[in-house]
């Protein structure tokens, strides 16, 4: 019978590869919050695009805490949440360029997505995730 592989092992191969994850990862967000407001369809749930962004910079702020040296935890969630700062405040002062919406609030949800993935990324790193296939 072959080993169980686990959630930490499979990210960890993730891990390996993620060199190309996270420039590959922010050339598709960059399109897709870029993409003109007025061929997207329309809100039909109040708010929902607040959870996008937070499920959206999560995996941004998974990808590069993986990236980061191996540190203390405050210090990968504080830089995380810094890079993951730029990124979407850089984000949102271009968006009204592509008739889009400059948000504040929008990065209000970058930064809160930015620290649970690289918080995520921690219990990971940690083994406090010792969840299995």
């Amino acid at each position: 019978m072959p080993p169980r592989s686990t959630l930490r092992n499979t990210l960890h191969a993730i891990d390996r590869r993620s060199q190309w994850l996270l420039p590959v990862y922010l050339v598709v967000l960059v399109f897709a919050t870029h993409y003109p407001a007025d061929v997207l369809p329309s809100e039909s749930i109040i708010g929902i695009d607040k959870v996008v962004h937070v499920l959206a910079y999560g995996v941004l702020g998974l990808l590069i805490a993986m990236r980061l040296p191996q540190s203390s935890a405050i210090k990968t969630v504080l830089l995380t949440t810094a890079i993951a700062f730029g990124i979407g405040l850089l984000d949102e002062i271009t968006q009204p360029y592509f008739n889009r919406m400059c948000d504040p609030l929008d990065l209000l949800a970058d930064l809160v997505g930015a620290a649970i993935g690289s918080a995520v990324w921690l219990n990971i790193r940690s083994g406090a995730c010792p969840v299995t296939d």
